[in-house]
C-alpha cells in the first residue's frame, strides 16, 4: 500500500502542467503578501512624509461677496525672511518682547506687514488693509484650518503673559488682511518683498464664503510672486 501510495505521488507531479500550476500558485501568494506588506509598510512610513511638506508659511484665503480676506501664520523670527522686517519689529533694545502689549492684537503691525507687499489683481494694484497681527507663545499655538480659525487667531490670545519676557524665536505669528476690489473672484498675486531666505514652503488654503475649495503646497522662488 505505502509502494503504490507513493508511486501515485510521484506520477502526480510528474504529469504535464503540474509544476507550472504551483508555480502560479506560488508566485499569486509571494504577490498577496507583498500588497499586503507595502500596505503596512506605508502606513509606517507615511507620518515620515507628512513631516517633510511642513510649511515655513501659511495662507489663508477667503473670498466673500465684495471682498477677500488673508490670513498668515509663521513662526515670528521668520517675519525678516517674509516680510523684510526690521529686528525692532516685535523686540525691543534688550532682544526681548513685550507680549502684553500684544495680547490684544495690532493692526498697525499688519498694516506694516502688508506695505511692504506688492499687491495686484488683472495686473492692477489692489489694496489690502491689516485687520489685526497677534502673536502666540510657540507652545500655544492655536489652530489654522479656515478663515473662523484665522479671524480668532487674530483676535484672542487664551494665554497670560510668561514670567519672564519671551524672545521672537520664542513667539508664532499671525496676521489679517482684506481688501475690497470689485471682481473678489479673480487672481489675486502677492510679490513679497525680497530678502535673504528664498525657497520658502507656502501652504495655501482656499475658501469661498468659508467654504473650502482646495490646499496647494508651493515653493517661492527668487521672485517671490506668490499667486492665490
Amino acid at each position: 500500500m505505502s509502494g503504490m501510495s507513493v508511486m501515485n505521488f510521484e506520477m502526480r507531479t510528474e504529469q504535464p502542467g503540474a509544476s507550472v500550476s504551483n508555480g502560479i500558485a506560488t508566485l499569486a501568494l509571494v504577490t498577496v503578501l507583498a500588497a499586503q506588506f507595502s500596505v503596512f509598510w506605508a502606513f509606517l512610513i507615511s507620518p515620515l512624509f507628512a513631516e517633510e511638506v511642513r510649511a515655513d508659511l501659511e495662507v489663508i484665503v477667503d473670498r466673500q461677496p465684495g471682498s477677500i480676506e488673508l490670513y498668515v501664520s509663521l513662526p515670528a523670527d521668520k517675519l525678516d525672511d517674509v516680510f523684510d522686517v526690521t529686528d525692532d519689529f516685535l523686540a525691543g533694545r534688550n532682544g526681548t518682547v513685550d507680549f502684553a502689549s500684544l495680547r490684544n492684537g495690532t493692526f498697525d503691525k499688519a498694516d506694516h506687514l502688508i506695505a511692504k507687499v506688492t499687491t495686484a489683481q488683472k495686473e492692477l494694484p489692489i489694496v489690502f488693509e491689516g485687520m489685526s497681527m497677534m502673536v502666540h507663545l510657540k507652545d500655544s499655538k492655536v489652530a489654522f484650518s479656515d478663515s473662523f480659525d484665522g479671524a480668532l487667531a487674530i483676535s484672542v490670545c487664551a494665554v497670560d503673559s510668561p514670567e519672564a519676557p519671551p524672545a521672537v524665536s520664542d513667539l508664532h505669528a499671525y496676521a489679517g488682511f482684506i481688501a475690497f476690489p470689485e471682481d473678489e473672484s479673480a487672481t489675486v498675486t502677492l510679490e513679497l518683498p525680497a530678502t535673504s531666505a528664498p525657497g520658502f514652503v507656502v501652504k495655501v488654503k482656499s475658501f469661498e464664503e468659508g467654504r473650502p475649495l482646495g490646499e496647494v503646497i508651493r515653493l517661492l522662488d527668487t521672485d517671490r510672486i506668490l499667486a492665490l
